[in-house]
């Protein structure tokens, strides 16, 4: 792991994916994609500060991009939508900007930005744990039938 910032650290095996894709000449979409996985977890970082919880790191890892927070305790429904809500809402928003933005300025870049945010978007808003959509969906099942009925419902669910 390489510490960039505090609060920024970097698996070796992506400093190596982004070395060969720079040398294969695919470092724009290479960079677009952790840019987009980046800004979809400032955005939760964003959320956690705001409801009073302490963030450790942002690592970039080589299929992904993962927030780690020093405490985990949220004390309600609404505090912990905001949380798992606030990255796929950036997404979207962002999709949406781009997709203004590209009709004025028709770029490949803007285009696959754009195409990015959405399938993020999509990505992370299936019902399935531990995605964003999962932890919504079982929040609001333990929320309305408690902790044992929504671990039933969540396994149905993954199973399908």
């Amino acid at each position: 792991m390489i510490k960039i910032t505090k609060y920024l650290r970097i698996n070796i095996l992506t400093a190596a994916l982004f070395v060969f894709c720079f040398l294969s000449g695919y470092w724009q979409t290479f960079s677009i994609t952790y840019l987009v996985m980046l800004c979809h977890e400032t955005a939760h970082m964003m959320a956690a500060i705001a409801i009073g919880l302490k963030v450790s790191h942002i690592t970039l890892h080589p299929f992904g991009v993962n927030l780690s927070l020093k405490n985990k305790m949220v004390y309600s429904l609404a505090d912990e939508i905001i949380l798992y809500i606030s990255g796929p809402l950036f997404n979207i928003f962002t999709a949406f900007v781009s997709a203004v933005i590209y009709k004025y300025n028709q770029s490949e870049i803007l285009r696959f930005f754009y195409i990015c945010n959405i399938m993020l978007f999509i990505m992370n808003m299936l019902p399935a744990l531990p995605l964003d959509g999962g932890i919504i969906l079982k929040k609001f099942l333990m929320y309305r039938f408690g902790s044992r009925k929504a671990k039933y419902i969540m396994s149905a669910i993954a199973v399908v």
